[in-house]
């Protein structure tokens, strides 16, 4: 959840501050972790180009002393309050209730600290083209999994990419029966999405907790850097469900254009791209 500026988010901060100071966290040592992090381009929405001299001890002094009751302290200093106020509420050695509480009902997400702790872990970066996914629905295709020796079924279930507060969100519904197998599916999953050394990470689970999913995509049409919309990615999903062996599928998303948000066992022909990356061309 950014930092706004308001006198709720200042309270914030200043009595995030007062707790780490009586917990024994030196200044110096938080504006240390703080500095790392903002050379590294782990502090969601601050460059370390907007902050060149970074923070002194004094600065977080006034922030921890300051009269709320005066909007217009110059002492907060907006740039530098957002940037740490971002860190602290990032970074899982510094996460309070007095900052995570609001990100987490800003994000209408229970997980909302879990998601940042994760993506603090592996590395990722917050990257606004997550933002990319978000808007239409994608198709998703991939290999029918409950008949490995039928090449030309596949499954078509539908996924949607949501920004809520400051994580995108996952959804994927598949609701299906196939006459073939007698195989009959309903599933929701929810999760969130990560940005990884230039892919795009998906952490999901079904709603009664059965089946755990990672998709790793890698190929965006057209890029990521581009203003255009996104219409394609590709990438591989690994589920895990029940006692295994759990193989890894090609997928391709496609953004849906017109009305069919319909879930399905799919036999129709698929375009050749589709076709041949799903069959390993």
């Amino acid at each position: 959840m950014p930092f706004h500026n308001t006198r709720q988010h200042k309270q914030a901060l200043k009595q995030a501050l007062v707790y780490l100071d009586d917990e024994g966290f030196p200044d110096t040592v938080l504006i240390r972790d703080f500095m790392n992090a903002l050379t590294s381009n782990q502090i969601f929405d601050v460059l370390h180009r907007d902050l060149p001299s970074g923070i002194s001890t004094t600065t977080v002094r006034n922030w921890r002393n300051a009269d709320l009751q005066d909007d217009h302290d110059n002492k907060w200093e907006y740039q530098k309050a957002k940037a740490m106020f971002n860190f602290l509420e990032r970074s899982p050695k510094y996460q309070t209730d007095f900052i995570n509480e609001m990100g987490v009902n800003a994000s209408s997400s229970g997980n909302s600290r879990l998601v940042l702790s994760l993506g603090t872990f592996i590395g990722a970066k917050y990257d606004p083209s997550l933002e990319k996914l978000t808007g239409n629905p994608f198709a998703m295709f991939r290999k029918a999994w409950f008949h490995r020796g039928r090449d030309e079924t596949y499954i078509r279930s539908i996924v949607q990419f949501t920004k809520k507060g400051d994580v995108v969100t996952y959804s994927e519904h598949q609701q299906y029966t196939d006459e073939a197998s007698s195989v009959s599916i309903s599933e929701e999953d929810q999760g969130f999405a990560f940005s990884f050394d230039g892919n795009i990470v998906v952490i999901s689970k079904e709603k009664s907790n059965q089946t755990f999913k990672v998709l790793a995509a890698h190929e965006f049409r057209p890029s990521l850097r581009s203003i255009e919309e996104l219409r394609i990615i590709r990438g591989t999903l690994l589920g895990v469900h029940g006692g295994g062996p759990h193989p890894g599928y090609r997928f391709v998303m496609k953004r849906i254009i017109n009305t069919d948000i319909e879930s399905r066992v799919y036999t129709e022909p698929l375009d050749r791209d589709t076709y041949d990356y799903l069959n390993n061309g």
